[in-house]
C-alpha cells in the first residue's frame, strides 16, 4: 500500500473591503506545524456608482489625469475624449469634443453629461424630454431646450451692469450705485425664473427618490472684473474676458464667492431656491468651442442659439452674456434683452448608481 505524507490543511475566508472581495487562504502545514496567509484579489464587487462607470468607459480616472491638456485654442472637432482639471472641489473630469457616449436618460429627459466635478458629482445639460424613459436622442432641434421659447435674460432694463447677473441688487429699473448694490443677490432674472418654473413642473413633480438623486452644488455665474467698476451703466468687461478674449486659459474655478448660487450656504451663496442654472463659457471651452470661431461639430452644438451663465461685458447702454451660437460658436455679445434659448442643467450626486448603458445614443445610461 502506497504511503502517503502529511498533507496541508488550506482554510479559506473572504472580506469584503470598499466594495471589493478579497479572498485569503491560510495555509497550515502538517510538517512546519506553521500558518502562511495568502491574499489577492480573487473578485471584484463594485458598488455600482454611475461616475465610476462613466471613468471606466473613458479609460479610467488614471489615465485621463495623464492625459496632457487640450490645446484650447484649436476647435475639438473630433471625439477627444475625457480630460481632467481642478475646479473648487478637487479634479473634475470633462468631455471634450464630437464624443459620442455622454448621453444618459433621467427623469423622463435626456440629458449630455458635461463632467465630474471634483466631488464626485455628475453634471447635466437638458437634450430633451424621454417619455417613460424611452426616447431616441435629439442632436439638434428645438426640443433640446426649455419650451416656448426664445426667451430674454433680462428685459426691458439692461442698461446696467447688474442685469448680467442671474441674480441682482434692487428691483428691475432702479440703477445701481456701486458694485455691492449691483450684485446683491436679491431679484431674479428673468432666465432664473424660468428655469425654476421648469425645475417645479419637471421635476419636483417627480418622486421624492428622484428628486434627492440631485444635489447641490455651486453654478458660477462669474461677475469678478477685467476692467470697469461693474455698477450702473459704465462700461465694464467681466472676468470671462481675462479668461477667454485676453488670454485663452479657462477655469472651472469661481473667484467670488457671491458668484456662487446654491440652495445651501455650505455649497455657495444660498441664493437658489432649486438647483438648476445653466452652463458656463468656460465649460463650453473645455468642450472644445474657441471663443469666435464656428464649430458644429462638438457635442455642445445644436443649430440653435442658447445662453450659458456667464457674463460677457456692458457696453452701449446693454448688460451682455456670453451665448452658444448657433454655428457653435461662443461669443460675449448676447444683449440680456435678445430672445435666446436656454438649456437647464442640473447635477446628479455622486452616489447615484449605475444601472445599465454605455453613454451612447442607441444605449444610454441608466441609473437606479
Amino acid at each position: 500500500m502506497k504511503k502517503v505524507g502529511p498533507r496541508n490543511i488550506y482554510l479559506f475566508s473572504a472580506v469584503v473591503i470598499m466594495g471589493l472581495t478579497l479572498v485569503y487562504a491560510t495555509i497550515v502545514s502538517a510538517t512546519l506545524n506553521t500558518e502562511l496567509q495568502i491574499s489577492g484579489e480573487a473578485s471584484f464587487r463594485t458598488l455600482g456608482l454611475l461616475r465610476e462607470q462613466i471613468l471606466n468607459d473613458n479609460g479610467g480616472a488614471h489615465e485621463i489625469r495623464t492625459r496632457l491638456t487640450p490645446n484650447f485654442s484649436v476647435s475639438a472637432t473630433t471625439d477627444e475624449g475625457m480630460f481632467a482639471i481642478q475646479d473648487d472641489y478637487g479634479t473634475s473630469y470633462y468631455y471634450r469634443g464630437a464624443v459620442t457616449n455622454n448621453n444618459l436618460i433621467f427623469g423622463e429627459h435626456q440629458w449630455k453629461i458635461i463632467r465630474i466635478d471634483g466631488k464626485g458629482n455628475i453634471k447635466l445639460i437638458y437634450n430633451g424630454p424621454c417619455p417613460e424613459n424611452s426616447c431616441i436622442i435629439n442632436v439638434s432641434g428645438s426640443d433640446v431646450y426649455i419650451p416656448r421659447g426664445p426667451h430674454n435674460w433680462n428685459a426691458p432694463f439692461i442698461n446696467d451692469n447688474k442685469y448680467a447677473g442671474f441674480m441682482f441688487g434692487g428691483a428691475n429699473g432702479v440703477a445701481s450705485t456701486s458694485y455691492e448694490t449691483a450684485h446683491t443677490n436679491e431679484t431674479n432674472s428673468n432666465i432664473k425664473t424660468l428655469l425654476e418654473e421648469w425645475y417645479q413642473n419637471n421635476i419636483l413633480t417627480k418622486s421624492q427618490t428622484l428628486i434627492n438623486k440631485i444635489t447641490d452644488v455651486a453654478y458660477c455665474n462669474d461677475r469678478s472684473l477685467t476692467a470697469g467698476s461693474g455698477f450702473g451703466n459704465i462700461n465694464t468687461f467681466f472676468g470671462s474676458f481675462n479668461r477667454t478674449l485676453f488670454g485663452l486659459n479657462p477655469s472651472l474655478r469661481c473667484p467670488n464667492e457671491n458668484d456662487k448660487f446654491s440652495v445651501y450656504t455650505q455649497n455657495g451663496n444660498g441664493a437658489l431656491t432649486y438647483p438648476i442654472a445653466a452652463i458656463t463659457v468656460d465649460e463650453a471651452i473645455f468642450a472644445g468651442v474657441v471663443p469666435m470661431v464656428p464649430n458644429p461639430s462638438y457635442y455642445l452644438h445644436t443649430g440653435q442659439t442658447y445662453w450659458t451663465i456667464t457674463p460677457g461685458s456692458l457696453q452701449n447702454n446693454s448688460a451682455r452674456m456670453w451665448v452658444i451660437f448657433a454655428n457653435g460658436g461662443i461669443d460675449p455679445d448676447g444683449w440680456v434683452s435678445f430672445g435666446f434659448n436656454i438649456r437647464p442643467v442640473i447635477t446628479l450626486s455622486s452616489a447615484v448608481e449605475y444601472q445599465e448603458g454605455d453613454g451612447t445614443a442607441q444605449n444610454p445610461y441608466l441609473i437606479k
